[in-house]
């Protein structure tokens, strides 16, 4: 009988290769190789931006050395990003047919420059304002621009600065000009004008005075707002005291008419190469339609760092514009003036209006001041004008009404200043307690035979710090129910705090403070006292 056939056993299947696995290894490889060289085109194209092209033919002027060329391309590269125009003086004829093809062109738009890396703040040459902030540029980009660039604007003629001052009314055809970019908060735009008159006499010129000017950022309209000069200080008596010449910006051109200004200005201080403009010279630009051309003072970068000495500035102002109506500076409150004599020669003569004075004389007769001490002043033979006689008036006011004033800075980046780069006892001679200030003040007190009153000149917002002020009797103006803005518009509040600082009898500052500092000067050269800084 046949054997049945055998049945067939399991089918082997031959073994499974790890393609799979290699597959998905290759895959991951691709994609990390292709993220690498995303990665180092972005890296080049942003290195190409920040620092501009190479030379096409890989030589440089003969009047910039090799540096100076890298820098230049640099400086287009953040003209171009910001809607500034960078003048090289190498390339006069391209720059002339450019500057014919501007005029055709609406006007251009502010849009965010480059950022720079941040710089130190020095606080002992920074703005002590009590009641406007003072945010550097470098800190506060997205913002600062996006309120500049809100508002689209209006395509415009642009016509050259120098037409403007040619057309200005009462204004000698053979005078020069000088003009300096407002820069920082108010105490700085005040020394930024000093050290611009020291530039303006030694070139024979007359200096332009920009208004105070406020950043769009820091205030609420977010348009940013300004105030002649002359509304605080008294300039035709800072003229016949020091025969300087000066004139204010509104005097020559017209904000509200609708045409723009070409101004073509010197980058100093390396303002506007190595460190950007900050929001006050941007909102002063566009509160004042100027379409801004940079352009290096000198060469091999002497104006890159941040304190030209001003002699180099002069030196290289003297060579390069001469015969010009008008010469701009991107900043002049960087210049370093030799043994600090801007306010012995210019500061100490701008004295505040009598109409300011007038006002706080009111204010602190009306809700603060009431006993006065009888003061006999020099009489005089002459008739005296009526701005004299209000002038004496005040000066009776102040020297039979005695008060004390305290300046007290309170900002969060000036309390990190000061616990930075100070401890132990200087800490209180940085950021005093108010505490501490009391203690002084207590001292002060106790060496007189009557207590005198006392104001505080502060930014302090925090009410329990307010309310220790108001537990020692301390006097904090309250300007909203004063209606110091309304009356004196929005840098009344401050001005009105540096007159207190400037006529108390006793005045107690922060020897880093600008502000404080230019109270204390006030004091020794206008009532020969010394003020007392903790």
């Amino acid at each position: 009988m046949p054997s049945s056939p055998k049945s067939p056993g399991p089918v082997e299947l031959p073994a499974r290769h790890s393609y799979g696995r290699k597959c998905h290894f290759q895959r991951r490889l691709l994609i990390f190789t292709a993220f690498v060289l995303v990665f180092s085109a972005g890296s080049f194209l942003i290195l190409q931006i920040t620092i501009g092209p190479p030379s096409p033919s890989g030589q440089h002027s003969p009047e910039y050395p090799e540096s100076t060329f890298w820098r230049a391309n640099s400086l287009k590269k953040w003209a171009a990003s910001a809607g500034y125009r960078y003048s090289d003086p190498s390339n006069t004829a391209q720059e002339a047919t450019e500057r014919n093809n501007d005029v055709k062109d609406s006007h251009r738009q502010f849009s965010r420059p480059r950022v720079a890396l941040p710089q130190q703040r020095i606080y002992n040459e920074e703005e002590d304002d009590p009641h406007l902030s003072t945010d550097d540029a470098e800190g506060n980009f997205d913002r600062i621009w996006h309120d500049v660039n809100r508002h689209q604007q209006p395509e415009t003629p642009i016509i050259p600065f120098e037409i403007s001052l040619d057309r200005a009314p009462s204004r000698a055809s053979q005078e020069s000009y000088l003009l300096a970019l407002p820069y920082a908060g108010m105490t700085n735009q005040f020394y930024g004008v000093l050290r611009a008159l020291e530039v303006a006499q030694r070139l024979g010129r007359t200096l332009i005075l920009p208004p105070i000017t406020t950043a769009s950022s820091h205030d609420r309209t977010k348009q940013g707002q300004s105030q002649p000069w002359s509304k605080f200080l008294d300039l035709e008596k800072f003229t016949a005291m020091t025969g300087v010449k000066v004139v204010e910006l509104h005097e020559i051109i017209d904000p509200s008419e609708s045409v723009t200004s070409g101004l073509e200005c010197l980058i100093t201080g390396g303002v506007g190469s190595a460190r950007p403009l900050d929001g006050t010279a941007r909102t002063f630009l566009k509160q004042w339609k100027f379409d801004l051309r940079l352009q290096p003072l000198g060469g091999g970068g002497r104006h890159e760092h941040e304190s030209p000495p001003l002699d180099t500035v002069i030196a290289d102002l003297e060579q390069m514009k001469k015969s010009s109506k008008y010469l701009c500076l991107t900043n002049s409150f960087k210049i370093e003036i030799p043994d600090k004599t801007e306010w012995e020669r210019f500061g100490q003569y701008l004295y505040f209006t009598p109409e300011l004075e007038l006002f706080a004389r009111k204010i602190l007769e009306r809700h603060y001041l009431t006993n006065a001490i009888p003061t006999i002043l020099p009489s005089s033979d002459s008739t005296p004008s009526i701005k004299s006689a209000r002038a004496t008036r005040n000066s009776e006011f102040w020297a039979s009404h005695p008060f004390i004033t305290i300046h007290a800075r309170r900002r969060r980046d000036f309390e990190s200043y000061c616990t930075r780069f100070f401890s132990g006892d200087q800490y209180q001679h940085c950021f005093p307690s108010t505490e501490q200030l009391a203690e002084r003040i207590q001292t002060i007190q106790a060496l007189r035979k009557h207590p005198l009153p006392v104001f505080v000149a502060t930014n302090e917002r925090r009410p329990e710090e307010l309310a220790k002020f108001t537990t020692l009797g301390w006097k904090v103006l309250n300007h909203e129910n004063l209606g110091t803005v309304k009356v004196l518009g929005t840098f009344g509040p401050m001005m009105l705090d540096s007159l207190l600082l400037a006529h108390a009898h006793v005045f107690v500052g922060i020897h880093m403070s600008t502000f404080s500092r230019v109270g204390a000067l006030r004091q020794l050269d206008w009532h020969e006292r010394q003020a007392e800084y903790m």
